[in-house]
């Protein structure tokens, strides 16, 4: 926070005599240091934006009132406090026309404050907030260096940037074509822009030949440029990624509503390294450096790798957690086949930008690639009590739907079961598409579809291979037959018995000899494990599925 003269009047507001006297146009001056002067010698020394504070003794006894308000105005001082009613009670009328002039602030000190209180008021302010700066460059470079490291780096990084400067903020090749970028929340800015909707660039062509530094170049310095498009200016501060002279890209901030200040310039300035170690394991989807992570998934998802063994090693080394429990979300946006590279890559990067942003308040972590036109998304979601897994998977997806929609993107999405291993990395996405492709032919009005929901249908719709029936039983009872053996307890009998006597409670509890509430409390435990809905149709035809599934092949 800058110190200014306002906030040094706001301090004390009951103190007579403590009030602007002239100048108030530079009120808002900002305060970096205090000097007193008594003595007309003084003024050579003074420095810029510092505030005089003085007895007044010199303005009764000299004539230096005539010029003194030029001289500290000349030499940038923030503005002048003199003690009245000491040795004068009013300043001379020349004095006070000279900085209403200028917009230099002359304002007065009461008679029962002392020179020492004024400077211990303004001091104790600078180092409180040099520490508020100093622990929010700590918290900002912790954030971006823990950014940088993880394995959707660039994204997090620039949001953690935007966050601190709450600019919109790009990161660009050495011609200014796309990488990444992020856009808050509350933002107007609406990518991409009019100027640039055609290719993959963020800047007009003419710009980037006049901005784009020789090859001669030792320097190559932050660059302020405006961009005048549709009636709308760009305000862009461009700071160049460098590392051992090697050029990289460019990080642009877009200044929306106000212009940054010396703390946000040096802040960013000073992250080059972090950008560049980004820029290096970027894991966008479109880096051609990266194809080996493509190709990974390409296998992942299309099922030729067979091994067990294999899959975990390849997870281990490309980051993929094969052992938290995780859902497929199939996202498919419309005609996204039939859009040239450069839309299909803004495609993307909004629904990246769209995961990005609805999944940060969650205890979910996520990875994605692009495979056969679809944008598939693996969420993990080991921080999420089990019974509310998919339950909140689902919201989530509602809700990254509902952003896209806002930024302008028309997508349907396939939801999979809850699995996790690394053997069923390849069926659980299946399942996302199979609920994609025939909940479009169910339920054509909507636009999320879950296995879980239509698996009915799915079972109609297979071929009922050993493989296929196991799949059906590890999705509904495998669940509550696992929680039964870790806790020694009985749910998997206690919905079986449940089921044959139609529901009815009192017959089941008999039936099993515990007493009423034991029944409808195991019950309640049954629902958050196995997530289906007991009173529903479709719910039990699937659950009685999966027990006869489980008795046909002795599991």
């Amino acid at each position: 926070m800058d110190i200014t003269i306002r906030w040094l009047l706001e301090q004390n507001p009951s103190m007579t005599g403590f009030s602007c006297l002239a100048g108030g146009r530079g009120i808002d001056r900002r305060i970096t240091g205090i000097n007193i002067m008594d003595n007309p010698d003084t003024v050579p020394w003074l420095k810029q934006d510092e505030l005089i504070l003085s007895t007044g003794y010199i303005f009764s006894s000299t004539n230096i009132y005539k010029t003194i308000v030029q001289d500290l105005y000349n030499q940038g001082c923030s503005g002048l406090g003199i003690k009245m009613n000491r040795y004068m009670d009013s300043l001379p009328d020349e004095m006070l026309k000279q900085a209403n002039n200028l917009g230099f602030t002359i304002f007065s000190i009461p008679f029962s404050s002392t020179m020492e209180q004024i400077v211990n008021i303004v001091y104790r302010q600078m180092f409180q907030s040099e520490m508020s700066e100093s622990i929010r460059v700590m918290n900002f470079y912790r954030k971006i260096t823990e950014a940088s490291l993880k394995r959707h780096s660039t994204l997090s990084l620039l949001k953690s940037i935007s966050d601190e400067v709450g600019a919109p903020v790009f990161l660009c090749g050495v011609g200014f074509e796309l990488i990444e970028y992020y856009i808050p929340k509350d933002s107007e800015t609406v990518f991409p822009f009019p100027y640039c909707k055609n290719n993959n660039v963020i800047l007009p062509e003419k710009d980037i030949r006049r901005i784009i530094p020789s090859e001669n170049a030792e320097v190559l310095p932050v660059i302020r440029h405006s961009v005048k498009s549709s009636g709308k200016e760009y305000n862009f501060v461009i700071f160049p990624v460098i590392n051992r002279h090697e050029l990289l890209g460019y990080l642009a901030c877009l200044e929306e509503n106000k212009p940054f200040s010396a703390f946000e310039y040096s802040l960013i300035s000073n992250i080059n390294s972090l950008i560049y170690i980004s820029m290096i394991n970027d894991k966008v989807i479109y880096d051609t450096k990266q194809s080996g992570r493509t190709s990974f998934f390409n296998n992942l998802l299309s099922g030729s790798i067979k091994t067990e063994t294999e899959i975990e090693s390849l997870c281990r080394q490309y980051g993929f957690d094969f052992s938290s429990p995780r859902i497929f979300a199939v996202i498919k946006p419309e005609s996204y086949a039939e859009l040239s590279v450069a839309k299909q890559r803004i495609a993307a990067r909004k629904i990246l930008s769209a995961v990005q942003e609805e999944i940060s308040g969650t205890d979910m972590d996520f990875t994605y690639c692009i495979y056969d036109n679809n944008f598939v998304l693996a969420l993990f979601l080991e921080k999420i009590p089990s019974g509310k897994r998919t339950p909140e998977a689902g919201v989530l997806i509602n809700d990254i739907l509902n952003s896209l929609n806002r930024k302008g993107i028309s997508a349907s999405v396939g939801i999979g079961c809850c699995r996790k291993g690394a053997s069923t990395i390849s069926k659980s996405y299946t399942e996302g598409l199979r609920a994609l492709e025939l909940g479009k032919k169910l339920h054509p009005e909507d636009i999320l579809f879950s296995y879980e929901k239509d698996m009915i249908y799915h079972i109609y719709s297979s071929n009922l291979t050993v493989e296929s029936l196991t799949d059906i039983y590890a999705a509904v009872l495998k669940p509550l037959d696992d929680y039964d053996r870790q806790n020694d307890a009985f749910l998997s009998e206690t919905l079986y018995e449940y089921i044959k006597s139609g529901q009815n409670i009192s017959q089941t509890a008999a039936k099993l000899y515990i007493h009423r509430n034991t029944m409808l409390y195991r019950l309640q435990q049954i629902k958050q494990i196995i997530n289906f809905d007991l009173k529903s149709t479709d719910g039990l035809y699937i659950i009685q599925t999966a027990f006869y599934i489980k008795q046909l092949l002795n599991l």
